[in-house]
């Protein structure tokens, strides 16, 4: 069972996590991503995963669905805007 002593248990931070079970690389690979993610942004939208990186210290973020939805709709808010600026250079190049 779960409460059951002699099994080990699992650790409830996901920072945590990163480090003791995928150690030094794992952990420089996660924070790549995060950061490739997190770069570019505007500090509001940093503002909103906020709460969410801040939960993954007291509990194990990791495995819960909306950490990885949230993650997932910032990189794609982030390609949008890429695009869009992408797409307002194109149109000032071909009117200059």
């Amino acid at each position: 069972t779960r409460w059951n002593k002699l099994k080990p248990n699992e650790l409830h931070s996901g920072w945590a996590t990163l480090i003791l079970s995928y150690g030094i690389i794992g952990t420089a690979s996660f924070s790549m991503f995060m950061f490739y993610v997190i770069w570019g942004h505007r500090w509001y939208y940093i503002l909103l995963l906020t709460p969410i990186l801040f939960y993954g210290v007291t509990h194990q973020n990791l495995r819960f669905s909306h950490y990885w939805l949230s993650l997932g709709m910032l990189y794609a808010v982030k390609v949008e805007l890429n695009r869009k600026r992408e797409e307002r250079r194109r149109l000032i190049k071909q009117t200059i």
